[in-house]
């Protein structure tokens, strides 16, 4: 079933789109769903499928004309001759890459790019769709272990309603076009209440951004203590003893600092369930109260964020301590030895 024939009806009007090396049509309208669990049986056994749902994120379909290959072909693969009697020789022609391995899609906010999705080009010319969850540039995610590394763009927090500008980059060629973002109709909710929720999640993102830059701050430190502990017992374990517990020490006040933000490391396997606060759930709390309301924060998820913020405060005023006065003691140390591989850390605000 075809749910967008705008491409379609745009081609027909103008069959010269096909041969653009990147059209970007007209998107369909898109709307911010809301979604609960029906009334019923929630497992029933006599369920049965009917076909999948409809994707709510919104729809872009774009054309492209993909080059037969992103490199032209050298003398020895294509252009083999049979030799002459008299062995005329030719030079190989020189390879000439094209720089169109990846497609770009900016979400434009006026004149500020809000969301950027980068996508390897595709293997065959013609129509292709992409999906955008309606959501902004977001936080990479905060992890206690080293997480895989990803040139991907992360998500954050929806958009509001409204007319964005869809850009597309595809080596030299861009076009563009535009997209209405929608509330979802049923909910009755005004677009000043989206803006004070909107301006909630944005406050709670830069608190994100202050948690992330710790965390990372963190990890990098107790990696590079690793380092020094590993290479003090590598010439001498015993001559270096001192420096090999204060590397320790400095492992241990670090995952001390560490557990403020995810709790104590829990060496238990299967469904397992925390009982403590720490830093991290207080703001998922804070979070999810106030992005899954049909309304405007209220006192409750105020007292929340509150809490959340409240609770920051400390652990940061804890984490700018250890850098001022423990850790600068023990790069002290280390850079008498001749060892200088610090960098010097602004205060985080």
């Amino acid at each position: 079933m075809l749910d967008d024939i705008q491409p379609l009806r745009a081609i027909a009007a103008h069959p010269a789109y096909l041969d653009d090396p990147v059209k970007l049509f007209q998107a369909p309208d898109a709307y911010q769903v809301s979604i609960q669990q029906p009334t019923g049986s929630r497992f029933g056994a006599d369920g049965m499928f009917h076909g999948e749902n409809r994707s709510f994120d919104a729809r872009i379909t774009y054309s492209l004309q993909v080059p037969e290959s992103l490199t032209v072909p050298d003398q020895s693969t294509t252009n083999k001759k049979k030799k002459s009697k008299k062995e005329q020789v030719t030079e190989p022609s020189v390879k000439k890459k094209v720089n169109a391995d990846s497609i770009t899609f900016q979400i434009m906010n006026g004149s500020s790019v809000i969301r950027t999705l980068k996508l390897k080009t595709p293997e065959k010319s013609g129509f292709h769709k992409l999906s955008w969850r309606l959501d902004e540039k977001g936080i990479p995610y905060i992890s206690r272990k080293n997480s895989r590394t990803s040139n991907a763009e992360p998500g954050g927090i929806d958009v509001l309603p409204g007319d964005y500008k869809i850009k597309v980059h595809y080596g030299e060629h861009t076009d563009s076009s535009m997209i209405k973002v929608l509330f979802d109709p049923r909910i009755d909710i005004s677009q000043q209440e989206l803006i004070e929720k909107y301006d909630a999640l944005k406050a709670l993102e830069k608190s994100e951004m202050k948690m992330y830059v710790a965390v990372n701050r963190l990890k990098e430190g107790l990696k590079l203590a690793d380092k020094f502990k590993a290479d003090f017992e590598d010439l001498d374990s015993v001559l270096y003893i001192s420096e090999i517990e204060l590397c320790q020490n400095i492992q241990d006040s670090i995952n001390v600092l560490l557990d403020h933000f995810f709790g104590e490391e829990d060496e238990r396997q299967g469904i397992t369930m925390r009982s403590d606060k720490t830093l991290m759930s207080l703001y998922r709390q804070a979070f999810r109260y106030t992005a899954n309301a049909g309304h405007a924060p209220t006192s409750t998820e105020y007292a929340l964020i509150s809490n959340f913020e409240s609770h920051l405060v400390k652990v940061l005023e804890n984490v700018n301590g250890f850098y001022e006065k423990d850790w600068l003691n023990f790069r002290t140390t280390i850079e008498q030895l001749s060892f200088n591989p610090f960098i010097d850390y602004k205060k985080i605000e």
